[in-house]
């Protein structure tokens, strides 16, 4: 596998230590600190803003300055504004605790796009596969960063939490030096003076409508669910925030440990057949869910939530890098995560809202409704629309 590749997946361990540690103690802190218990989930929710709010930008940037440049800029502003967000832990600051998340969030956009700059530095065959490897460092970070917030919390006795923070950017040092070895794909010849089509053109495409549907309806689902779980576990049934770790940490191994071989399954079976595969377990999620609040429901459920979410997300952006061309895969991508990371921040927004006014099970049950759009939409694809001929993709350009 391309050197990039394996940069780019160290880099995700290390990268991906944040949402888990803010998924776990974000809401719990809001709680504490907000001037409405509705507004608790806010500060992870604005994590999510930042990530869909920088999605074009980040993009953008990339293209103008190389992935490089764009990815150490991110991470570093990232690293400061975590060791800014234990400071606004350590002085009970609900705005200053929001706005960091912002930036933290931000870098996540840029994060992102590794999977898009994996992608680029294969092999058309390899791309499934290479996408699925970036993630794979989701495993390591699954562990280790509800490990490092559970286990950090009381380092600074005088201020709960802060512990977590410090230590959370420590970690994002180590995952600059990883990404300064990280080097630019040069753009093949035959494509630098190539023309790109309209943005609208391509948005219109059956393929790219599915892919952001399906990468759209992974995160607003597993998000919205994520997010209030914590709350739901701790806040109002009860259970410790040993359980409330646990339960994140096998969420996030089923996020990324199918990402071992969900690249094959995908070159095998095809994406739509994936596809499908993650619908069902984001149904058998959601119905574990609303049939009890014992640790049992809320860990397998969380687990299916996870493995939902890589199937869609791993063969939405599969599909996605089948329907445009090299010259015109920034755009193309900043719109898609513009989309995608706008429905991540909406169901993050919108989490803690709907757990404090309708509870668990209608929340769920709002999301079993998405659920349903989506297998209307890939159905529609399927029949109507799957044997079209595709653009010419970056990845048959590139690698």
């Amino acid at each position: 596998m391309h050197r990039n590749v394996l940069i780019l997946a160290l880099t995700q361990i290390f990268a991906g230590t944040a949402p888990p540690v803010v998924t776990m103690v974000a809401g719990i802190i809001g709680t504490r600190l907000a001037p409405n218990p509705s507004l608790a989930t806010l500060p992870a929710a604005l994590m999510a803003v930042g990530l869909g709010f920088n999605s074009i930008p980040a993009a953008l940037i990339m293209g103008k300055i190389g992935r490089k440049a764009g990815f150490l800029i991110a991470f570093a502003v990232a690293t400061i504004a975590i060791f800014v967000l234990a400071y606004a832990v350590s002085i009970n600051s609900f705005l200053l605790l929001c706005i960091s998340l912002i930036f933290v969030g931000g870098n996540m956009s840029f994060v992102s796009q590794f999977r898009f700059a994996a992608a680029e530095s294969v092999q058309p065959e390899k791309v499934s596969k290479a996408i699925s490897l970036v993630l794979v460092g989701g495993i390591v970070a699954a562990y280790l960063g509800p490990e490092i917030g559970k286990r950090a919390i009381h380092l600074v006795q005088s201020a709960p939490y802060v512990g977590s923070f410090l230590s959370l950017g420590g970690l994002y040092l180590v995952g600059i030096v990883i990404l300064s070895f990280y080097k630019n794909v040069e753009a093949p010849k035959e494509t630098i003076n190539a023309e790109a089509r309209p943005i609208g053109v391509i948005l219109k495409q059956p393929g790219v409508i599915v892919a952001i549907a399906a990468g759209a309806v992974a995160f607003a689902v597993m998000v919205t669910i994520m997010v209030a779980t914590p709350i739901q576990m701790h806040v109002k049934d009860g259970h410790s925030m040993g359980f409330v770790a646990l339960i994140i940490q096998g969420h996030l191994l089923g996020m990324y440990v199918p990402s071992l071989f969900t690249g094959q399954l995908v070159s095998r079976f095809g994406v739509t057949k994936m596809m499908m595969a993650g619908i069902v377990c984001l149904i058998t999620s959601i119905s574990f869910n609303i049939s009890g609040h014992e640790i049992q429901n809320f860990a397998v459920g969380l687990v299916f939530l996870g493995v939902g979410w890589n199937f869609l997300f791993i063969s939405g952006t599969t599909l996605l890098t089948e329907n445009y061309t090299y010259a015109e895969r920034f755009k193309t991508q900043a719109a898609n995560d513009f989309i995608v990371y706008t429905t991540f921040a909406t169901g993050s927004l919108f989490s803690g809202a709907m757990l404090h006014f309708l509870g668990w099970e209608k929340l769920n049950l709002i999301m079993l409704v998405l659920v349903a759009a989506m297998i209307v939409v890939l159905a529609v694809y399927v029949t109507k629309y799957k044997n079209a001929e595709p653009a010419k993709s970056a990845s048959q350009t590139a690698g």
